[in-house]
Parts: C-alpha cells; structure tokens; sequence
C-alpha cells in the first residue's frame, strides 16, 4: 500500500519536472534599469529546419524547443547541417519605453536573417562577413541592430544561424544604449592603445635594422607587422571596417596568411635574438625545419584555401617547441634566453586561450578574456624588447671582455717584440763591434801587406839604381817583379772578397760535377797540376739550385788551396772529391793527401789574413776565409778536419 502511494508520488514528480524542462519559450523582462545580458541557453530556444529553406512566416509558427548543443552536435556528426532557428522574447513592463542593442559579437559569421516583430511592425535584416561593410545597419566592427521595447508589450526576436551554426549563446548580446557605448568605447581605446604599440614597436625596429643592418630587428618588424594584419582580419574585424570594406573575403585568406607568416618570422626572430647558428646549431637546423615547413604550408593555404582551417595545431605544436627550447637554454643558465622564454609564456597563455576557443567554438563576452591573446603579445613585446637590450648589453660586455683580451694581447705581443728587439739590438751590436774591430784588423792586416811589397820594391829599386852589372841588375827586377804580382794578387783577392759581400745571390738550376770539372781545368797552369791525380765519386747532380758564380769561386779555392800545400814527396798526390744527397740538401767533400794542418790551428784557418806558416808567401790569408764567407752567404756548413803531415778534408753541406 504504501509502495503504491510512492510510486504515484514519483510519477506526479516527474511529470511536474518534464513539464517544467520543456517549458521553452522564456521570457525577458525588460524595465527601465536593464543593463545587459548575455544570451544563454535559456534565453534561446531552437527550432531545427531540416529542409534549410524555410520562411519566416512558417518558421515563426513553429514549436521551439530547450536549446541542447550537444544534442545538435549529434546530428552535425552524422553529417546532417541542418539550418536553425532562435526565438527571444523581450516584455516590457508597466514602465519600460526603452530601445536595446542587439549584438551579435562573431563579427565573422558568414550569412544569417534576423527579424524583430513587435506588435505593429516586423523588422528584416540580412547581415553576415560575406557582404560589403556599407550593407550594415551600424558602422561598427560588430552586428549591432536596435531593438524597441514598449510597456508591456511582447517584442520577438527570430534569428536564423547558417547551416551548421549551433552554439550562439557565447556570442549574442542584449545592451542598454549606456552599457553599449561604455563596452564599445572601451574596447576600441584598447583596440587603439594595442595597434598604437605595434606601430611604434614595429617602427622603431625597422629604423634600428636600416641603421644597424642587424637581421634579428628585422625579423621582429616583420613578426609584429604579420601579427597586426592577422588581428585586424580574423580577430577583432577592424580590418574590414577601416581597411578592405568592400572585399569580404579578404579577411580570412590574408588572416590565417598573415599568422602562418607571423609564426615563420616569430621563428626567424628567436633563431637570430638567440644567436642559435653558431652556440647552437643543432636548434638552429630544427628552427630552419619549422621555417621551411610553415612557409610550404602557406604556400599549400594560398593554392588550396581548404587548408587554412586546419592550420592551428601545427602552430601550436611550433610554438610548443620554441618555447621547450628556451627553457632549456634558461635550464643551461643562456642569460640572453631568460627574457623571451617570459614573454613566451605571456604570448603561449594567450594562444592556448584563442585555441581553446577556436576549437569548442566558444565566443567570450568578457574582453579580458577575449583578448587574452592580445595582452599576451603586449607582454610579450615588453620582455622581448627588454630581451633584446639584454642581448645588447651582454654582447657589449663581451665585447668589452674581447676587447680588453686584445688589448691585454697586444700588449704582450709588443712586449714580447720589445724583449726580441733588445736581443736583436745587443745581436746586431756585438755584430757591429765584431764588424768594426776585423774591420779595424782588416785595415791593418791590408796596410802591412801592401806596405811590405811597396818597401820592398822601393829598396830594390833604389839598389838598381847604384848596380851596373846587367847580371845582378836583372835579378833585382826580377825580384820587384815577384813583389809586384804578389801585390797583384793580394788585391785580386780582395777584390774577390768584395764582390761575393756586396752581390746579391742568384739562385738558377745549376750541375755541381760540370762546375767541379770547370773550376779545376781553371788551374791547370799551376805548377805540378800534372802531378796531382783527381777524381769524383757520387752520382751527377744537375737539379740543384743555387749561385753558380759563387759555387765555382768555392770549388776554385778549394782546389786552389790544395794544390798549392800538395806534398808532392808522396806518391801518388790525389785530391779527391765526394758527392753525397740527404733531405733538401747536398754534400761535397775535398780530401787530400797534402802537408796537412796542425790540430791547434785549425780553429783559426777561416780567420782573415791567417797563415798556418807566416813565413811561407805561397798564399793571402784570403783563401779559406773568401771560402768560409761565401758558404755562410748561401746558408750552408762548413767543417773541417786535418792531420798534419797526412792530409786534409774539408766538407761542405748546401741546401737545395
């Protein structure tokens, strides 16, 4: 019994309940204080026209039902984009004699009808983004219609959405004229105070990349400038109301455009302020993907403008991984990274915003968040301009840092000249005073030997005067003769010696065996040269470079010398000659079997004017000193061994 009474109770309940659900036509009381309101699901009311035609006159004597979005999501999935009716009722009461704003805020709604029926009058209007801007009833960046309401009486409003319009209660508006004009005021100053620093921003970075040629200020003008077309055409409409008004379609092709250009030039800019080319070059390969990438994709949108509907989550992914970049360069402590990875995260929070929107199909009344995308790029300008002052100022004390490493450098460099110039000043002194002091011997050494011929003569000469037998008087010119061509010789010698310090060195493809051959067939008149068997062993050297004057002048003494101390007691008296090839260089050596030298005076053989037998007036003094000088000139070695009453070797290395 009392299970049957519970039963009929829950049944009345539910019927009260499904009555009360289905009671759809709310109305809006509408007094002398209204505000505004947001139309929301109760205030709207559908009617689904399945045929997509229908009239005015018949939609309006339809039956509408609760509005349920999700439920006309269903039939939009099965591919059913049926066109839809809305039905708002105003009452005014015993006072209300006012005029409304009806505000549709999806200034980019392709095509929709709205009619207001008052008691005497029935107001058409056929509005939406694919007409001219002149064809609206305001001009205003939004749809904007009045809306008369008279004491309590009934003012409806139909408004028929295109196909496959469902959710319009986020983007319709009921206003008092005050309410409205304090909004639109407000969002225009906003609208203006944002374009006013883009401008400034943008300008300011194309003055400083003209000046400076610095690519990364361009790529910032460029991505603010993109980003300024993108808002004016897709995003708040004040593009088509002041730029292009009179080509609709303009607006969403140049807007998805314009953000595929803003993300490539976003790109650009962060790959340059980062200097990413050379610190990283691994991101800078995957910043000239994404480049690349977004750019062909533009160029797809322009040639199939289907794309440009599915272009926000290949953005999203863009920016997600820039901004995963630079946190990670802030994570390795990048100081220049710090600053764009904040206003990348201002921007990024506005853009997963707009996205969120975009994809539910949501229409924010409230501006904040409306514009949140915007806020985010002005903070993000304030931190990426702050960011690049950054970039100036480190790069300024590294620069700094640079230069004084430099300058530190340059300093040791010149100290370290300094100290190599006082070593090659006291080299080239001691080099001097050695010059001036054999100079000074020099001097004296040739005075006494030109002094002692001359004497010598002048006394013989003063005897022949008082000599009168023709015998004796022969002999003593015979003598003065002998003193002359000692004479003679001691200057050809010098003479000799003059040229080989005073001509320059003249290197030419020269072969060593024919100037060997050549020096030694010059002094065939010596006495006993037939005595003297000679000879060569080596091979024949004819790609050798070096002064051929100088060489035979070398060979010459050499011969010369030994020919001349030959101890032609032995048999048989051989001068032999030795050729040997090494690494960049050759050897030649003289071996005799002469009178050979003491082991005490080799050390001073190469000395001017030095005769191991003063006594003997068979040589100058010159002929091993002229043989030292001009091996020093053609930057060989000289070395020489000597056993006296054996024999003599003298060896020579020259450089090829």
């Amino acid at each position: 019994m009392h299970l049957k009474k519970f039963l009929n109770l829950f049944y009345c309940l539910c019927i009260i309940y499904f009555f009360l659900i289905s009671k759809t036509e709310a109305q809006i009381i509408v007094t002398d204080k209204f505000d505004d309101l947001r139309l929301t699901e109760t205030y709207l009311p559908v009617y689904v026209d399945s045929s997509k035609v229908m009239r005015f006159d018949k939609a309006s004597k339809q039956k509408y039902t609760k509005f349920d979005p999700i439920a006309l999501y269903k039939t939009q999935e099965k591919g059913n984009l049926y066109s839809y009716w809305h039905k708002i009722e105003l009452k005014g009461t015993e006072r209300t004699n006012v005029t409304l704003i009806f505000e549709v805020m999806w200034f980019s709604i392709y095509d929709f009808s709205l009619f207001i029926q008052t008691k005497d009058t029935l107001m058409k209007f056929r509005q939406g983004g694919k007409y001219p801007f002149n064809k609206r009833t305001f001009n205003y960046k939004n749809f904007i219609f009045k809306v008369p309401i008279s004491q309590n009486e009934i003012t409806t409003i139909y408004f028929n959405s295109p196909k496959g319009v469902v959710k319009l209660n986020d983007f319709i508006k009921l206003s008092s004229f005050d309410s409205f004009f304090e909004h639109s005021s407000g969002e225009y100053l906003f609208l203006g105070i944002f374009y006013g620093i883009l401008v400034f921003v943008a300008l300011y970075n194309l003055m400083v990349f003209i000046i400076l040629r610095d690519i990364t200020n361009f790529f910032y003008f460029l991505a603010i400038t993109s980003f300024a077309l993108f808002s004016l055409s897709s995003y708040d409409g004040l593009g088509f109301q002041y730029l292009w008004p009179n080509f609709p379609k303009i607006s969403h092709i140049l807007g998805e455009i314009s953000f595929g250009l803003f993300i490539a030039s976003f790109l650009a800019y962060y790959r340059s302020l980062l200097s990413l080319s050379y610190k990283y070059p691994l991101f800078n390969k995957l910043f000239l993907i994404l480049i690349l990438l977004r750019i062909i994709y533009c160029i797809c949108a322009i040639i199939n403008v289907d794309l440009l509907y599915f272009d926000w989550s290949f953005d999203l992914l863009i920016i997600t991984i820039v901004y995963c970049v630079c946190f990670y360069l802030v994570i390795i402590k990048y100081k220049i990274a710090y600053f764009p990875l904040i206003g990348l995260t201002f921007i990024f929070s506005g853009f997963m915003i707009k996205n969120y929107m975009k994809i539910n199909n949501v229409f924010y009344t409230e501006e904040f968040i409306y514009y949140s995308q915007y806020i985010g790029v002005m903070l993000e300008l304030l931190f990426l301009s702050y960011a690049m002052a950054e970039k100036v100022k480190i790069l300024g004390f590294e620069n700094l840092l640079y230069e004084k490493k430099i300058k530190q450098k340059e300093i040791e460099i010149i100290e370290k000249l300094n100290l190599e110039l006082e070593k090659k000043v006291q080299i080239r002194t001691q080099e001097l005073e050695q010059s001036n002091k054999q100079l000074d011997e020099f001097s004296y050494k040739i005075a006494h030997d030109i002094k002692s011929p001359l004497n010598t003569i002048i006394g013989l000469a003063e005897v022949s005067k008082y000599e009168k037998e023709a015998s004796t008087k022969q002999e003593l010119i015979e003598k003065m003769k002998n003193c002359a061509n000692s004479l003679k010789k001691l200057t050809t010698n010098l003479l000799e010696h003059t040229k080989v310090s005073l001509n320059e060195t003249k290197f030419e493809l020269v072969s060593i065996n024919e100037i060997l051959v050549q020096a030694k067939s010059q002094l065939a008149f010596m006495p006993n040269f037939d005595r003297i068997y000679f000879s060569i062993e080596g091979p024949e050297v004819n790609d050798y470079y070096s002064d051929k004057v100088l060489l035979h002048s070398i060979f010459q003494n050499i011969y010369e010398n030994s020919i001349k101390y030959m101890d032609f007691e032995k048999e048989p008296c051989t001068i032999h000659v030795k050729i040997e090839r090494v690494p960049s260089a050759i050897i030649i050596s003289f071996t005799d079997n002469g009178i050979g030298i003491p082991q005490e005076k080799l050390d001073r053989v190469f000395s001017i004017f030095y005769r191991v037998n003063p006594s003997d007036n068979k040589g100058t003094g010159l002929g091993m000193y002229f043989i030292s000088k001009s091996i020093q000139k053609l930057n060989g070695k000289i070395r020489l061994d000597s056993e006296f009453g054996k024999g003599t070797k003298l060896e020579i290395t020259l450089p090829n």
